[in-house]
């Protein structure tokens, strides 16, 4: 029962919140849209590396990348026809035709035509409460990650409509969302990201003079608005994680690009601190995000990275030997190496065909978009970062120069990547990451993930799944089996929870027993009740093996993952025992492109055979599954499971996967 004191203090706390509510409301509409100024437009901090002479980078990018200009203008085009293809919706029209330039509906989920009022003060925006509706699509759209494709369009070709659709679509969004109100004002962490992308973006045009200065000055004016927004509404509620991370990214970006702001000097100092506490915060010393996600560890490097090339920048010019130097005045060593180490973890964890493993949520999430890649293709991490670090280590030449590195560094980047020696993705060998729970075993184009880590700070879990001794394995650098990814977040619980659930994973399913207890009420909870005893790699005599036991809910499951000194030879060998009689299934979720044959799994178009099978202690079945390889999209695929022939205390099953080569169906 509830204390008397303690039913002062809530209704005091929903006093407050209410008299809060209706000051911000009647700012927001009274008094805000008086307080417009005139900037005197100062050149700030810029993010983009065309150089002195931006023809020759150019030049340089066509060359080098023909296909990717040609999908660039085709790309700007589909957006000048406001045509958009957000977290699976497929190519969809958001506007009538034009010209003249039609409005676009901006806070509409056009995957579901659900539309959120614009009238409704951002606190009580209202998601998740109706089946089928995401209000991450209208976000994703107002993080306006677009517009650089219009600004390479303008840099590729120099027309002028490029520039005119990047000022329309501003001044359309500017009309269509006053400040406070309306969807797209409900999360900080998405203010932050359009406020950074509306400045980077503005780059491609400034020089050339193309944009007007009464745009110029409203840009700028909603700019500000933004860096007050954001320093008002900070997301920084315990744990602080990747939204406060990139509130304060997008607080530094406004501060940089906008010396001739009266706070600017105040955020830059303000966000400059907190993104060195934060780094420390949430990147284990291994070098690994600390939310139990591969592609939340992406996001969060981008975040990292770009703010420290762009306030190093600011700060140190470009005097400097290398990025490196400059940023550790700036930042620190101790910073500069974390941020080091996350590029080395990319890199061990990449599989031999630069796809990440899909460990934890994947939605698809980035900060800012310069190159276009599957989501899950993150070679152009690497190329940054040993162009940045001046790193040989970083360059992998099976992975190639991406033309991130052309738009962020230049023509210097590119031949500071061509100069550097490299090495082979079959020279990586196995690697532990053991704050993050990531084993990596790997020889050649043989490659296997073992997942055996905590869910992320305080125990909370927002984006990790039910995948403990979990794994991803890829033979002769094929998917074999692979982890079955997200697909949604708030839109369909009961979708988001089968994703995450213990028996969407390639790991031991015990009857209807889930890892980390029951998946229901918060979507974005999973509390760490598994106990791990033990997740150890060792390498000798050829052969690389990795060790782990958990234990919950009474169930001791222990599994040792095997590369052996024959090639192509995997052996997985679980061990499961209970007090009371059970039966435990071993799942292994093959890739989409592969189907399974009797004791064969084949590659789907030529029918070669990408790995037999031999299992021991069980009983082997297969059944179908839904892939997504990225937010909003799923594909049918097949599983493998291996079931204990009958209930007992104590289980074993080997499971072993052999790799012919070139052997056909």
């Amino acid at each position: 029962m509830t204390s008397p004191a303690g039913m002062v203090r809530r209704a005091g706390s929903r006093l407050a919140r209410t008299c809060r509510n209706r000051y911000e409301r009647l700012y927001y509409r009274r008094f805000h849209p008086m307080r417009q100024k005139r900037w005197d437009l100062a050149p700030g901090g810029h993010l983009l590396g065309l150089g002195q002479d931006p023809a020759r980078a150019i030049a340089l990018y066509r060359r080098l990348f023909p296909d990717a200009a040609a999908a660039t203008i085709r790309r700007a085009e589909a957006i000048c026809d406001h045509v958009f293809d957000l977290l699976g919706s497929g190519p969809t029209r958001l506007s009538p035709a034009g010209p003249p330039y039609q409005p676009v509906d901006w806070h509409t989920d056009f995957k579901s035509r659900y539309t959120w009022d614009r009238a409704v003060f951002f606190r009580e925006v209202r998601y998740g409460h109706i089946p089928g509706i995401d209000i991450r699509v209208p976000w994703e759209l107002s993080r306006f990650q677009h517009l650089s494709t219009l600004g390479q369009a303008y840099a590729l070709t120099a027309d002028p409509k490029y520039a005119a659709e990047f000022a329309n679509q501003i001044d359309d969004w500017l009309r269509s969302n006053p400040m406070g109100f309306g969807v797209n004002w409900a999360c900080t962490m998405d203010v932050a990201i359009r406020a950074a992308n509306w400045l980077t973006a503005a780059e491609y045009f400034r020089a050339s003079g193309v944009l007007e200065p009464g745009f110029l000055n409203r840009l700028y004016s909603s700019v500000y608005a933004h860096g007050q927004f954001i320093y008002r509404h900070l997301e920084d509620d315990a744990p602080r994680a990747n939204h406060y991370l990139a509130n304060v990214v997008g607080l530094l970006f406004i501060a940089a690009y906008c010396p001739f702001f009266r706070e600017s000097d105040r955020w830059f100092r303000f966000a400059l601190g907190e993104v060195c506490r934060e780094m420390t915060n949430q990147v284990y010393a291994d070098g690994c995000h600390f939310e139990a996600s591969t592609c939340y560890h992406r996001l969060v490097l981008e975040l990292f990275f770009l703010a420290t090339r762009l306030a190093a920048t600011r700060e140190r010019g470009s005097s400097h030997k290398n990025g490196r130097q400059a940023a550790e005045e700036v930042f620190g060593a101790e910073y500069v190496e974390r941020l080091h180490r996350m590029f080395v973890a990319v890199l061990h964890l990449l599989k031999p065909d630069g796809r990440m493993p899909q460990i934890g949520d994947n939605d698809s999430g980035r900060f800012q978009v310069f190159g276009f890649h599957d989501v899950l293709d993150m070679r152009y991490l690497l190329a940054l970062g040993a162009v940045f670090f001046e790193e040989p280590q970083l360059k992998v030449r099976e992975f190639g120069c991406s033309e991130d590195v052309l738009w962020l560094f230049g023509t210097q980047g590119y031949a500071a990547w061509q100069a550097m020696e490299g090495r082979s993705v079959e020279a990586l060998g196995s690697r532990s990451f053991p704050e993050a729970g990531w084993h990596v075993l790997r020889r050649g184009r043989e490659y296997c993930l073992v997942s055996c880590g905590r869910n992320g700070p305080a125990g909370r879990g927002g984006h990790a799944h039910n995948d403990k001794l979990s794994i991803e394995l890829a033979s002769g650098g094929r998917d074999v089996v692979v982890d079955p990814g997200t697909y949604t977040y708030t839109a369909d619980p009961d979708r988001r929870n089968r994703f995450r659930s213990t028996g969407y994973h390639n790991t031991v399913r015990v009857e209807e027993h889930e890892q980390n207890g029951p998946l229901n009420g918060d979507v974005f909870t999973l509390p760490d009740h598994v106990v791990i005893r033990r997740a150890q790699l060792a390498e000798g005599a050829g052969r690389a093996c990795f060790e782990g036991r958990i234990e919950y809910a009474g169930i001791v499951h222990e599994r040792t993952v095997s590369l052996e000194a024959e090639p192509g030879r995997w052996r997985i060998e679980d061990r499961v025992s209970c007090r009371r009689p059970i039966q435990p299934e071993a799942s292994f979720h093959l890739s989409p492109r592969a189907i399974s044959r009797d004791a064969c799994i084949l590659d789907k178009e030529d029918r070669s055979v990408l790995a037999r099978l031999d299992v021991e202690g069980g009983r082997m079945s297969t059944r179908d599954y839904d892939y997504s390889p990225r937010y909003g999209v799923s594909t049918p695929a097949q599983c493998v499971s291996v079931r204990a022939t009958h209930p007992t205390h104590v289980a074993a099953i080997t499971t072993v996967f052999c790799t012919p080569r070139g052997e056909r169906a």
